[in-house]
């Protein structure tokens, strides 16, 4: 018996049953920008800039507050994922938070002396 010809063709079903399986989901593969910016202000503060996208099915005051909430928490893992050693969470400031239609955007401060040295 011949294994070469039995061998691949299973290979190749096997690798396209591989790829297929491991395709990226449509919904996740159109994902929204989360930081706009991200900078040192002064030697004791550094900003970051983020947008924040409400739960689906959410109107009115509820999505509003859902956006905001997304935003500041897109804001600290972003800080948290930027900085090592100090606590980003209770350092950070939120210096703006606004609702703009479908999105909200937050500019979250951490202060911290020399905070440069932090850095990742």
């Amino acid at each position: 018996m011949n294994y070469k010809k039995i061998f691949i063709p299973l290979a190749a079903i096997f690798f396209l049953i591989v790829v297929t399986s491991c395709r990226e989901n449509d919904n996740l593969s159109m994902s929204r920008p989360v930081l706009i910016e991200a900078k040192q202000l002064s030697p004791n503060e550094y900003l970051i800039k983020c947008a924040g996208y409400p739960k689906d099915g959410l109107e009115g005051l509820q999505m509003e507050e859902s956006a905001k909430e997304a935003a500041l928490l897109n804001a600290q893992m972003i800080a948290k994922n930027k900085f090592k050693t100090i606590d980003t969470v209770k350092l950070g400031e939120i210096r703006k938070n606004v609702f703009k239609g479908s999105a909200a955007e937050i500019e979250y401060v951490i202060v911290y002396p020399d905070i440069k040295k932090y850095l990742r």
